[in-house]
């Protein structure tokens, strides 16, 4: 047990020997902890944080570190329990929290008076396979500290908190969210006492679920929608009663039909479905803002519902959906342009689904200009909301969306993306004898420069051809009845 730190890799096993050697130099103990050790034991050595707990207080870490550290933040406000986070001089980042100081916590008959603080760090952890402690203090080097049995629960892929789980709940409601997280990336399965308290605490104190900050809820939520089948972590999360809490707009869709005596699937299920396509081809790493929008991408559906001949629709469901959406993401605490890519993907995630060959090239660089920077995220998002089971349809919608995907490499994209008209407002004026000022010309010049730079996205208008510009605003063209181009908004 003692040689688990020769799994590190070198650089941070020289870290882990450096920071203990520090540390005993000032007759201070530090152990490698939490999710660190964690990932030793899952064969995830290259991908791992290095956290460290110590006996030190916070300003005795600043002061021990303040030589070997480049940099040295406090982040008690956004981890909790003084941790400061150093960036050595080899530009490797390292977090050191003194020991959590934890009242009325019952250890183990056993446990051994000079550790006793440590293991009391340990007992009062989220999760059992969190909860184990390896020294890097030279004396101690490579002993492992595991109060709670993580090391056998690793093994035995069990997800079970150390100490009472209700008590370890209430002490950090954002745990019953971070149970389904580890549950889907480390295929571990909740032991039942642990899953009963989940869906007990949900059930019984649902507001402090809810008030959980948007900013750790979305930390939890993006880490879930990351792992490789992000449908079962959602299935899990649904399961235990937490869904509804966090992601009201997507349990809402449970058992909203695309069709009456539809058999296949409710929304709810091939929203799962699209997530999980998704995924699979986003691989290996999924935008997070990207999989929020798939995930949803119908919850304007239940609103827009309604029923004509038999028949449903869901007519204006992007736009809703795109409100919805934009609200949840802003819950979550998304940056502003996160915030905006997420409402606009879900309010065009529709825009290449009719897509046939039979398209014009004008209504394709239409479909084009309109997408701008989403167009990559469309056709993966098209591809993935194809669920049905129905393989010939499938196959049918990538075959199209691969054809589109050629046409569109033959267009010079950087004129359909950015298109600019040949003349410019202050020309328009002057042909239309437009004087500067209120006069209320502006909306007339706004209506032109769009039909021209419309005109130019279609390829009916070239870029540089200043002579037909000129004719086409001298005879006011966009003022033709019926001249309008596409009306409708369809692109074909």
């Amino acid at each position: 047990m003692r040689d688990i730190l020769s799994l590190l890799p070198l650089e941070k096993f020289e870290i882990c020997k450096k920071t203990g050697e520090i540390f005993a130099r000032h007759s201070e103990r530090v152990w490698l902890v939490g999710g660190a050790v964690r990932d030793l034991w899952f064969g995830k050595a290259k991908e791992m944080d290095l956290d460290f707990v110590t006996t030190a207080c916070s300003a005795d870490i600043r002061k021990i570190m303040r030589r070997p550290a480049s940099a040295i933040f406090d982040k008690s406000v956004s981890k909790g329990y003084g941790t400061q986070g150093i960036i050595l001089k080899n530009g490797a980042e390292i977090e050191i929290t003194p020991l959590r100081k934890v009242q009325d916590l019952k250890l183990p008959a056993d446990a051994d008076p000079f550790t006793a603080p440590l293991i009391a760090d340990l007992m009062s952890r989220d999760f059992s396979i969190n909860a184990v402690a390896i020294d890097v203090t030279p004396d101690g080097f490579g002993a492992v500290a595991d109060p709670s049995g993580g090391i056998a629960d690793v093994h035995n892929r069990i997800l079970r908190t150390p100490g009472p789980p209700h008590a370890i709940l209430t002490d950090d409601p954002v745990r019953a969210i971070r149970a389904v997280r580890f549950a889907a990336l480390f295929s571990l399965d909740i032991e039942p006492r642990t899953r009963g308290a989940i869906i007990h605490f949900a059930t019984t104190s649902p507001n402090l679920i809810r008030a959980v900050s948007g900013e750790r809820t979305r930390l939890e939520l993006f880490k879930i929608l990351a792992a490789p089948s992000p449908s079962r972590a959602v299935r899990l999360m649904d399961d235990l009663v937490i869904l509804p809490l966090i992601l009201p707009e997507l349990a809402a869709l449970k058992g909203v039909e695309p069709e009456p005596g539809y058999r296949h699937k409710d929304l709810f299920e091939h929203t799962l479905g699209a997530l999980d396509r998704a995924s699979e081809l986003r691989r290996p790493a999924p935008q997070p803002a990207f999989m929020l929008a798939v995930l949803l991408h119908d919850a304007g559906k239940p609103a827009a519902r309604r029923m004509a001949d038999g028949r449903c629709t869901f007519t204006g469901h992007e736009k809703a959906g795109s409100e919805i959406a934009e609200a949840a993401a802003r819950r979550l605490r998304l940056s502003l342009d996160e915030i905006r890519r997420v409402a606009a993907l879900v309010r065009k995630h529709h825009r290449l689904h009719q897509y046939t060959p039979e398209w014009s090239d004008a209504a394709v660089r239409r479909a084009l200009h309109d997408l701008g920077e989403l167009y990559d995220d469309a056709i993966v998002f098209s591809m993935a909301d194809a669920t049905g089971q129905d393989p010939e349809r499938r196959r049918r919608r990538e075959e199209h969306l691969a054809d589109f995907a050629r046409r569109v490499e033959s267009l010079d994209k950087e004129r359909v993306l950015k298109p600019k008209p040949p003349i410019d407002g202050n020309a328009i004026m002057e042909i239309l004898g437009i004087k500067p000022g209120p006069s209320g010309g502006g909306v007339v010049v706004g209506k032109a420069v769009k039909h021209l730079t419309d005109m130019v996205v279609s390829g009916e208008l070239d870029a540089d051809d200043e002579a037909a510009a000129r004719r086409i605003v001298a005879n006011r063209e966009w003022e033709r009845e019926g001249d309008a181009k596409n009306p409708s908004g369809a692109y074909n």
